[in-house]
């Protein structure tokens, strides 16, 4: 028995040798399916190791930068969310009587924000950085939504099953319409967009400048963001495909790239580019956009979410699937989730920022993030290179892949030493 096992293992290491040889010989072909790519230059994602905010609320989220103060919804010693502020050193309550703060959006010299009044109702507040008042604008329903249209807030106000849409400005308030929903809310130029359903309706797209309501498209859109000066949107209507509206007499809704690419979502601004999240045909990755140009991110992980630019690199999480190579054990290196940092070049892991983060906002140069329902951050310190190369990964050698073959023997013969 001990001849027949050492026969197998040794034939089993021979097949891998082989086929490493056949790997090596397929890269270098002309027609290889697979490309071989160059290596990455060294890591410019170093970050310091993740440091718990002392003093802070439980789970802070919606976090919006006003009067040089970070305000954020979180929750109190009792477990309710409040608004607080917080300046870098110490978190300031800014009132008792409010519970459930949520839409955060500075207009002005004021930031507005829904909230649940001690009676029950949901209330549109505003805070100029001394005291809290109320808009007027009341209802007995949760989930209004609200956008800055200029000095103006345009409302989504919760009514009877549907949603009204108000213009306020500094306390004046214009009644628009009744619609079954209203989302995607959105300045661009000098007009106000929103996809709405009217009553008994589909979805179309609309655009007010104050005084007009125009049915512009039929079909429902997401994802709205203003960048290199035009709008671009997932549109639902042709599978959630990139396109923009071209500023003209008629607003002409045109795809954003050809081929089209679809399935489109977390659009965001990078300054000279646009990242987003689409699916190929395997997978749902990053994409990178010029204006003209949709690139896929080679070794992108997968199912990127809190999309999020600081110190000048894309900061997600998701999972790693590039091929990387495991120390020799008996468990699989699987498909490792965490945070990861693009910086125009190549992929790195933030260690210690679990894929489970969230509510990623950036304030006075650090970048905050929840983790388990605690307040942390990091920023930028010159660190080890401690992340993953999928470039290099994609390139391997025949040394890296005896190294795997011979790994993988060694495992084999481990358990069959105790069988």
């Amino acid at each position: 028995m001990t001849f027949a096992l050492s026969r197998r293992f040794t034939l089993g290491f021979a097949a891998l040798a082989v086929l490493a040889v056949s790997v090596v010989g397929t890269a270098g072909a002309s027609h290889a399916s697979v490309p071989i790519l160059p290596p990455a230059p060294p890591s410019s994602s170093a970050y310091s190791a993740p440091v718990t905010v002392v003093g802070a609320p439980e789970a802070p989220w919606g976090g919006v930068e006003f009067q040089g103060k970070l305000f954020v919804s979180a929750q109190d010693a009792n477990g309710s969310d409040r608004l607080y502020s917080f300046d870098g050193t110490t978190f300031s309550l800014i009132s008792d009587q409010i519970v459930d703060p949520y839409d955060l959006t500075v207009v002005g010299d004021k930031l507005y924000f829904s909230g649940t009044a001690s009676n029950g109702d949901s209330v549109l507040y505003w805070f100029d950085g001394t005291e809290v008042d109320t808009t007027g604008i009341d209802s007995t329903a949760n989930g209004r939504t609200i956008a800055a249209y200029g000095s103006r807030v345009m409302v989504a106000n919760p009514e009877s099953g549907n949603f009204r849409l108000i213009d306020y400005n500094d306390g004046l308030t214009t009644d628009i319409g009744t619609f079954e929903s209203i989302t995607s809310m959105v300045t661009y130029g000098n007009e106000f967009f929103f996809a709405g359903t009217p009553e008994s309706d589909y979805a179309r797209m609309y655009m007010y400048d104050t005084v007009l309501l125009i049915d512009l498209h039929p079909g429902d859109y997401y994802e709205p963001l203003v960048w290199n000066n035009q709008l671009y949107l997932s549109f639902a209507a042709q599978n959630y495909g990139l396109y923009t509206l071209l500023p003209s007499t008629d607003w002409s809704l045109v795809p954003a790239t050809d081929p089209l690419i679809e399935s489109a979502w977390k659009l965001t601004d990078a300054g000279d580019r646009m990242y987003f999240r689409a699916s190929n045909s395997v997978d749902s990755v990053l994409y990178s956009f010029d204006g003209t140009t949709a690139t896929e991110l080679a070794g992108s992980p997968s199912y990127p979410e809190n999309l999020t630019m600081y110190n000048g690199s894309l900061i997600f999480t998701g999972n790693a699937t590039a091929l990387t190579v495991c120390s020799v054990s008996e468990t699989s290196c699987g498909l490792p989730g965490g945070t990861f940092a693009y910086d125009g070049t190549r992929f790195t892991t933030i260690v210690g920022v679990p894929d489970s983060a969230g509510a990623f906002v950036t304030f006075q140069g650090r970048l905050y993030f929840t983790d388990g329902g605690v307040w942390k951050y990091i920023e930028p310190a010159s660190l080890a290179d401690t992340g993953f190369d999928p470039a290099s990964a994609l390139s391997l050698g025949a040394a890296s892949v005896l190294a795997i073959a011979v790994g993988a023997l060694i495992v084999a013969r481990r358990r069959a030493s105790r069988a």
